[in-house]
């Protein structure tokens, strides 16, 4: 099973690496195949009618021909998900059909992205994709450390009920 992980922002010191970095160890420990996109690397800031190049165009859809679901990690700015993400999602369309959405919001606020994660999931769904319900949410992120991630029993839980989800998906689409 492949799933691959996006961060949906390239701000420069940004909250939501560290709650990315944490889904990764635990997608990797529940013995899933992944790779952590960074949406940096991959749009450009500038806004063009070609946001990726012809090369990164082509990893990002290698990279979702081969996977069987997504998981985005991203951070609510102004009751939204971030433009570059917008920009990623954008330059692929039946790579997406019919595959599994998981989605983890982040934010410095008590709120944890729900926002984003509803607009995320709205968009999921114009791509024929199946968004999981309910998102996974890391909040008051100024604060925490990956430490208070493994040790936050009911956050470990939705972790996992979210990959209990996908997984399911998956297997009923065999």
């Amino acid at each position: 099973m492949f799933i691959p992980i996006v961060l949906g922002t390239s701000r420069k010191d940004n909250q939501s690496l560290i709650a990315a970095d944490y889904i990764f160890k635990k997608v990797q420990e529940a013995g899933i195949e992944t790779v952590l996109i960074k949406t940096g690397e991959f749009v450009s800031r500038a806004i063009t009618t070609e946001s990726l190049s012809e090369e990164k165009n082509k990893a990002w859809q290698e990279t979702m021909q081969k996977a069987q679901g997504l998981i985005v990690v991203a951070p609510e700015y102004n009751h939204g998900y971030p433009g570059e993400l917008k920009l990623l999602l954008d330059q692929l369309y039946p790579e997406y059909h019919y595959k599994p959405l998981g989605i983890v919001g982040v934010s410095s606020q008590f709120s944890g992205g729900l926002r984003m994660a509803e607009q995320l999931r709205l968009v999921g769904v114009a791509l024929k994709m199946t968004p999981i319900y309910p998102s996974v949410h890391f909040m008051e992120m100024k604060e925490k450390t990956e430490k208070d991630f493994r040790d936050d029993a009911k956050l470990n839980q939705a972790i996992q009920s979210l990959f209990d989800e996908l997984k399911k998906i998956i297997d009923s689409k065999k």
